[in-house]
């Protein structure tokens, strides 16, 4: 499915050796200014801009000596420092020295968490192309289309483009195929680096030309960069270098002792934040210490807080601790590019923060190369201050998000939804300010270039940030000039929209794409057919939700044979996008009751995903957990429960892996795993773990559906439903009943507005609700429960017999059960008997699923047939004139 481009900007510092020799004689006198200097001085390429600066805090500290202060405790710990030694990283430096030297691709992809290096590893790989002779640039702009060409119009040799945070960026893909049609790719490279290579890189490579397209999909193109350095580094000793690194740059004389706790497996700027806290705190807790991982941000936060408390007076300024929290909060939050925004900012906070004196302290903490202003450093710490001070606080987020500007509003973005990524905290606070960022979005005038850049700042798909991405796409409709424009628009919106659960915009939205789509396709097919497949998979989508699920099987079948066709020219490149559209074609067949035709299509495609996570697992993992998810589902509906249980395990697995970043993206995929794992272990009587499965499914969901009623109510019903079963199957019948009266509830609710999608799941909820009842002793209520049971599931197979009679079946069968306890035995029989008539096809067909409750039926008959006082003749002769009416005799259940 497509999923919208993300990107962001980071000019990485050079060394400015010159700098610090030039203002070292002026500084000979006041050692702690040396300090501030030779720490800024790294963290920026342009030597005026930065020289300027710090002769600025210098000029500060010959007036105020004895207040001179050393530079804020966190920019140790910037990677563009430099403080601590670059250590490991040596398979990672070689392949990408490799890949400069020899490999005809223009792209390498370095991902990884905040916090885990890959700015420093730029850094160091930057120096060694350097050397090498090639030229390096870190572009701040938004927008990289025509970025090479005025690149190329300044320098005539190899040039290396150095791009973090990429997946905030725009018009990568452009910038991507100029570079590989420069000579081959062999004189132009980019480095990107991201906190993820998810949907944004898939959309970045689909939007390239197949030949580009076919440089960018083999395995070492892109590359996780895992938490530990190297194999052989412990964290214990990353720890130590970096205090003694950071006890010579604060004049200590030796660094502490410093153990950790709390995280298996710490990133290394944990580890750096641990070693610096140590030095900190070495004066006031001793030598030795134990420094406490999963809150070393807040630690490292409170001496920063101490810092801007020292470094007041000397502007002559003294704003309270909570004050300067939101001050700082605040222009984190909105950015301080221009003296205009920084301005902006500190109003939103304290209006009477907003002299010059306020805003001069605010720069020279704060020095920047390319900027105004720069900000905490390093990003994590900035996040979280941002978080933790905002948390809580309604008005100061609405002051903070009131009629902000375009850059303002991305730029806020951008560090919400990197904060997103790696905060349970940032989660709950997002879900309370959504609603907040929406509307700014709604009512803010941008241009499409602005807005696209907003668009990449949100993480997709993720729950919480699903409204601020459909707002997004609207008002990029609005302007959108062209039919190819226009098409891909309406893809990432019918997306949102039904994220949200606005299924029916959603189904407008994409047929609208197919419309334009397929009539592309009809004069450049080659141009447009994989876009049209593409649109025709969500359009299946979007028909089975809302209960068309003829048409949904229409739509899937053309797009898995369009895709077919497209991967017999380009297997790599269309294998994923034939596994998704086989996966989605196995529902829509197994909708319409053609089973084994829909355990076919999803044997295919968990053998494509299969194939494709041993290249690519980061990427399609969470395909294959779905696939394995679905396989499970066929498999149990024809018998096969061992095969069905070992399946849906495999699933649960991998979306438990990769439930840990983004938090929000995959739970909704878990939740269903769980429940359909709740389903297969019930199958095979491990009732207890059952139940365990089934209760964190509904607990998730009971979470997910909170804030998105819509789209999660009809997931939280069904696994009600089976919770209700459960709990019944080990006795606890209240609770089952008070579970399964929620389904009910639910199911009746969403029956209101879409009967066609949601009367199937009522008339299971009522079958089951009236089991329940029954186990109380409630019969009446039972039996009424079982009668609209009856008759919703009469009409739907009225309509669709080859997918109703199994459900129809089972209720008719849970009817003479009903009826048996209130001595209704001729209405019993009379159930029994239809029951039978339903069931004696499907157990012809599918034998191992049908004859259990066939025989289950025709022994309930009997009992009432002999309750009635039927001799054994005539009970015989009943199901002779049955079996000739229907063919062929079953097999006699036993007893």
């Amino acid at each position: 499915m497509p999923r919208p481009l993300r990107a962001a900007l980071w000019p990485v510092g050079v060394t400015v050796v010159g700098t610090l020799a030039v203002l070292a004689a002026q500084l000979q006198a006041h050692p702690a200014a040396w300090i501030v200097i030779a720490v800024s001085a790294v963290a920026g390429a342009f030597v005026p801009t930065l020289l300027d600066r710090m002769q600025r805090r210098a000029e500060i500290a010959r007036k105020q000596p004895t207040e001179a202060l050393p530079p804020p405790p966190s920019q140790l710990l910037a990677a563009g420092s430099e403080v601590v030694d670059f250590i490991g990283r040596q398979r990672e430096l070689a392949a990408l020295r490799d890949w400069l030297a020899t490999a005809a691709d223009p792209v390498r992809l370095i991902w990884g968490a905040g916090g885990v290096g890959k700015t420093r590893l730029a850094l160091k790989f930057e120096r060694q192309a350097q050397a090498d002779g090639w030229t390096t640039k870190h572009p701040s702009d938004l927008n990289l289309d025509g970025l090479l060409t005025s690149y190329r119009d300044q320098h005539t040799g190899r040039l290396l483009v150095i791009i973090d945070y990429a997946e905030t960026r725009v018009s990568l893909s452009k910038l991507i195929t100029d570079v590989a049609a420069h000579q081959d790719g062999k004189n132009a490279k980019v480095l990107l680096l991201a906190r993820s290579a998810g949907e944004w890189w898939n959309e970045a490579v689909r939007s390239c030309d197949g030949g580009v397209r076919s440089l960018l999909e083999g395995p070492e193109v892109v590359t996780e960069l895992e938490h530990k350095v190297d194999e052989t580094t412990t964290p214990q000793e990353i720890i130590q270098r970096a205090a003694e690194r950071f006890a010579q740059q604060l004049g200590k004389t030796r660094p502490p002792e410093i153990a950790v706790l709390g995280i298996p497996a710490p990133r290394i700027l944990d580890l750096h934040a641990a070693a610096l806290i140590g030095v900190l705190n070495a004066e006031l807790l001793g030598q030795k210490m134990t420094v406490d991982l999963r809150t070393v941000m807040e630690e490292l936060l409170s001496h920063e807080r101490s810092y801007w408390t020292r470094s007041q007076p000397t502007y002559q300024i003294s704003p309270t601790t909570r004050q300067t929290d939101e001050l700082m909060a605040v222009a984190c939050l909105l950015g301080t590019d221009t003296e205009s925004h920084a301005r902006d900012a500190f109003g939103r906070a304290h209006q009477e923060l907003t002299t010059s004196r306020h805003l001069a302290w605010y720069q020279d903490l704060y020095l920047s190369d390319d900027r105004w202003a720069g900000s905490v450093q390093p990003d994590r710490l900035a996040e979280h201050l941002v978080i933790s001070v905002l948390t809580g606080k309604p008005e100061l987020q609405q002051r903070s998000l009131d009629n902000v500007d375009a850059e303002q509003a991305r730029h806020a973005l951008t560090v919400l939804g990197r904060a997103s990524t790696d905060s349970e905290a940032a989660q709950t606070f997002l879900e309370r300010l959504m609603p907040q960022v929406v509307e700014v979005i709604e009512t803010l005038t941008a241009p499409p270039e602005v807005l696209n850049s907003i668009l990449n700042a949100i993480p997709y798909p993720s729950v919480k940030f699903a409204g601020a991405y459909a707002a997004v796409i609207a008002r990029l409709l609005q302007q959108a000039d062209s039919d190819v424009e226009r098409a891909r628009l309406l893809d990432h919106h019918s997306l949102a929209l039904a994220q949200l659960g606005r299924r029916g915009e959603a189904l407008t939205a994409i047929n609208e794409a197919v419309r334009i789509r397929r009539h592309l396709a009809t004069t450049q097919p080659d141009t447009f057919n994989p876009d049209l497949a593409l649109a025709l998979n969500n359009q299946s989508l979007w028909l089975a939700n809302l209960g068309h699920r003829e048409e949904a099987l229409t739509a899937i079948n053309k797009a898995v044979n369009l895709y077919r066709n497209l991967t017999t020219t380009q297997p790599d490149t269309f294998n994923p996008d034939l596994a998704l559209a086989l996966n989605n074609q196995s529902l829509w067949l197994a909708n319409l009751g053609h089973r084994e035709e829909a355990l076919t299509a999803i044997n295919k495609a968990v053998n494509l995903y299969r194939d494709l996570t041993t290249i690519r697992p980061y990427t399609f993992n969470a395909d294959l957990a779905l696939t394995l998810n679905n396989q499970s589902l066929w498999l149990a509906n024809l018998g096969h429960r061992e095969e069905a249980l070992t399946a849906i395990n495999k699933a649960v697995n991998l979306y438990r892996e990769a439930t840990t970043t983004p938090p929000d993206t995959f739970n909704p995929d878990l939740a269903r795993a769980l429940n359909n794992q709740s389903v297969q272990l019930a199958n095979l009587g491990h009732r207890e773990e059952a139940l365990t499965a089934i209760n964190k499914a509904v607990n998730l969901y009971r979470n997910l559906a909170t804030t998105q009623p819509d789209t999660f109510n009809p997931d939280l019903a069904l696994a009600l439903n089976n919770q209700s079963l459960w709990l019944a199957n080990l006795g606890h019948r209240e609770e089952a009943l008070t579970a399964i009266n929620k389904a009910v509830n639910l199911y009746r609710n969403l029956t209101t507005t879409q009967p066609d999608t949601f009367n199937p799941d009522l008339a299971l909820a009522l079958n089951n609700q009236s089991v329940q009842l029954a186990n109380l002793g409630h019969r009446e209520e039972a039996l009424t429960a079982i009668n609209k049971a009856v008759r919703i599931r009469r009409h739907l197979a009225a309509i669709r017999p080859d997918t109703f009679n199994p459900d129809l079946a089972n209720s008719l069968g849970a009817l003479g059960v009903q009826l048996r306890e209130v001595d209704d035995h001729d209405g019993a029989v009379a159930a029994d008997r239809e029951a039978i008539v339903l069931y004696l096809p499907l157990a012809r067909r599918w034998p191992s699923v049908f004859t259990e409750p066939l025989q289950r039926a025709i022994k309930n008959t009997t009992i009432d047939l002999r309750a009635l006082g039927r001799t054994d003749g005539e009970i015989e002769h009943f199901f002779a004139d049955l079996y000739r009416e229907h063919e062929t005799p079953p097999e006699p259940p036993e007893g």
